[in-house]
């Protein structure tokens, strides 16, 4: 096998890869995301939910308090 096989090249280049676009990454992200990988991750994502639903409700409360 030779040392430099990017002589072999039509122009000496590397092949082209295809970008990926913002849309593939934002995709990927998403079913990370989606996919807890361990049962630590349900804990967390649990109390986060949890966490969310609390805030949400106190900020009505807030809401509710300087409107009436």
């Amino acid at each position: 096998m030779r040392k430099n096989y990017l002589r072999d090249l039509p122009d000496g280049r590397p092949p082209h890869k295809n970008k990926a676009s913002l849309h593939d990454y934002l995709q990927a992200f998403l079913d990370f995301l989606r996919r807890p990988k361990t049962v630590f991750d349900f804990k967390d994502r649990s109390r986060f939910v949890l966490l969310l639903i609390v805030i949400i409700i106190l900020l009505q409360k807030v809401v509710e308090f300087f409107a009436g």
